[in-house]
């Protein structure tokens, strides 16, 4: 779970402010999905953070319905694809400086791996499902 390091009725005060801004409200009120694809992309950044095989999948699937919901969701692609690499120098095992030149460490983590080639299966699967069931009406 998340833990609470900061002032409770602060927090409370900064979702209040962000619940009822009149400018969201009004956004959302008049046909624009931004809240939806907030909550989608979030989503699909906790899910990501879990780590596990479902939360990869999970992650790929909202993933694929908030790019089906709007466009601009592919920009984070680069970033969720290397993140799944595990690029994150601390995460790698072979963390160390003497193991190998800096350019070879670095770019060993664009080569595909077997999570983000199933990420992009399924979230290629999701938005075309999802796009066929929207337009077979």
């Amino acid at each position: 779970m998340i833990k609470n390091n900061g002032n409770s009725k602060q927090a409370v005060i900064c979702a209040s402010v962000w619940l009822f801004n009149p400018l969201s409200v009004t956004v959302s009120t008049r046909g624009n999905a931004e809240s939806l694809m907030a909550v989608l992309v979030l989503s699909t950044l906790f899910l990501i953070a879990c780590s596990n095989r479902t939360g990869i999948l999970l992650s790929a699937v909202t993933y694929g319905l908030s790019v089906h919901m709007k466009i601009y969701p592919v920009t984070y692609a680069l970033a969720l694809y290397l993140h799944i690499n595990e690029c994150h120098i601390t995460k790698r095992s072979d963390a160390n400086e003497n193991s190998g030149s800096f350019w070879y460490r670095h770019m060993k983590c664009i080569w595909p791996t077997s999570a983000s080639v199933v990420f992009a299966m399924v979230s290629v699967s999701s938005f075309l499902f999802a796009t066929i069931v929207s337009y077979s009406w």
